[in-house]
Order: structure tokens, then sequence, then C-alpha cells
């Protein structure tokens, strides 16, 4: 399904899609999220801003964010239900 779409390049994945990519792949993201966040923290410090380009749900930023140390994070994506103002 993902390899039918990615024929498009640049197109973000969007509602039912989006949904059934998270709820399929959630358990192991968040473990492989965690292993990241051990290996970046080395490399982070009190106050650093931190920008994470296509974070899907935001599982990185979520445990970067739990570390308390990153004064500001922001994550880029190009789909429609990843905006925030």
């Amino acid at each position: 399904m993902m390899k039918q779409q990615r024929r498009f390049k640049d197109l973000g994945i969007e509602g039912a899609t989006a949904r059934w990519y998270d709820n399929n792949t959630r358990k192991s993201r968040l473990t492989e999220m965690k292993e990241y966040v051990k290996v970046a923290s080395k490399y982070l410090y009190d106050g650093y801003s931190v920008l994470e380009v296509a974070p899907g749900p935001g599982y990185l930023a979520i445990e970067l964010a739990k570390l308390g140390i990153c004064n500001k994070i922001i994550g880029l994506d190009i789909s429609k239900g990843s905006r925030r103002h």
C-alpha cells in the first residue's frame, strides 16, 4: 500500500491511511524513538532547540520533551493533519 502511494513524491499521509499506519506501527515506533532519544540526549544540553523534520505523530518530539532539556522542539511536516497554529 505505501509503496504504491510513494510513487507520487512528497505526499503526506492523511486521514484513514495515517490512522492505519499509526495504529499498526505505534508500538515499534515508540520503542525505536526511545532508542533515538538515548543517542540524541548525549548531544543535547539544557536550552537547546530541536527541529524534527517529518515528525509524523510526533513520537520523537514527545520523548525529547520528557527529558526536559530542550528549550524548544519544532516539528516540520507536509501532512495537513500535522499543521498547528
